[in-house]
């Protein structure tokens, strides 16, 4: 209401992280950062699609932990994954604890309501709590398993291309 910020931004500052840290550790990784996130995924829906055609799957970290460790397969009203890539991950995200779930709004949602995009998307659970507010907090372990999970992710399931487009 007041224009200020209020809590330390966990929910954004820790997808930038595990942005940073991807680039770190993996030879072969983009990432986007959208402006205007929090304000219905303005930055998203204008994002140029031809710098994802050669992704083999889009992941986003921007997801609190109420109902624990998630990975969003549909979102903004529309499947962003494929059953196929599901299946692959099922032994990873047993590993790892986390749980196939759905969300409302978020930019990978939003990215897959274009039609260019045709490889899957995921959300994953950030370990946040209470987020945009003066109480919000982060999980550090449950941070450090997004982290290894999405990693994870990226070194045994990233060098397949899982294509799917979105329906709603």
């Amino acid at each position: 209401e007041t224009g200020l910020q209020i809590g330390p931004g966990h929910d954004d500052k820790s997808g930038v992280y595990l942005c940073l840290e991807m680039l770190r550790l993996l030879p072969n990784v983009k990432v986007a950062f959208f402006t205007q996130e929090e304000s219905g995924c303005v930055g998203s829906h204008e994002a140029y699609t031809p710098f994802f055609h050669d992704c083999t799957m889009i992941i986003q970290q921007d997801r609190n932990a109420y109902a624990g460790p998630e990975l969003i397969t549909y979102t903004n009203g529309s499947d962003i994954c494929s059953d196929e890539f599901g299946k692959a991950a099922t032994p990873l995200m047993k590993k790892y604890e986390y749980i196939e779930s759905s969300g409302t709004c978020t930019d990978v949602g939003a990215l897959k309501a274009n039609k260019d995009i045709d490889c899957i998307a995921l959300n994953l659970c950030a370990a946040y709590y209470d987020e945009h507010t003066s109480d919000e907090v982060l999980s550090v372990r449950g941070f450090e398993n997004c982290i290894n999970f999405a990693y994870e992710l990226l070194t045994t399931l990233g060098n397949t291309k899982w294509n799917h487009v979105a329906e709603k």
